[in-house]
């Protein structure tokens, strides 16, 4: 419904002949609202600190082997997804 909204807002600021400006200054308005809305609501504690996990422990399971292997694993599976497409002609060509 917002997307609907807003691209009538956008639309008729268009026609109204009104810059990028004022179209990035009526985004904020919303913007503004749910920060004020979400600053007053009480969010739930992290898995983290419910296990009663320390931050220094936290950051200290990020050296072990078994994680940094899983990272450089994921790290070439990410890139491997980024540029396949770049392969495929080269693949099919030959």
């Amino acid at each position: 419904m917002g997307i609907v909204i807003g691209t009538l807002i956008v639309t008729l600021f268009n026609k109204l002949g009104l810059g990028w400006q004022v179209q990035v200054g009526v985004m904020l308005i919303p913007t503004v609202i749910y920060g004020y809305l979400f600053s007053k609501l009480d969010f739930p504690v992290t898995e983290r600190v419910a296990s009663g996990v320390s931050t220094a422990g936290m950051y200290k399971a990020l050296l072990n082997p078994l994680f940094i292997f899983m990272f450089i694993c994921m790290f070439g599976t990410a890139i491997t997804e980024l540029f396949t497409g770049q392969w495929i002609d080269v693949l099919l060509k030959t």
